[in-house]
């Protein structure tokens, strides 16, 4: 369940952040759109059986930007 929010909160910190920079320099990376929000998508990267992530923290930007792992998973996130 933590790494559930975990997950969740990497992914939304990365749409907040894409948000607040729209109208500032867009990155590099494919757009992408899930409802009215238009963001850069800098991949997915697969953790399962992971216990530990360094996430990379860009301008206006987290590579990568979304995180799969399995319900229950522990995982230590660096930024």
């Amino acid at each position: 369940m933590k790494t559930s929010r975990i997950l969740m909160l990497a992914g939304l910190l990365s749409l907040a952040h894409s948000f607040m920079a729209f109208s500032a320099e867009q990155p590099g990376g494919r757009s992408i759109t899930l409802g009215d929000l238009t963001f850069s998508n800098h991949g997915t990267k697969e953790v399962k059986g992971q216990g530990e992530l360094d996430l990379e923290a860009d301008n206006y930007y987290f590579e990568p930007t979304f995180l799969r792992g399995t319900p229950g998973q522990k995982l230590k996130v660096e930024i």
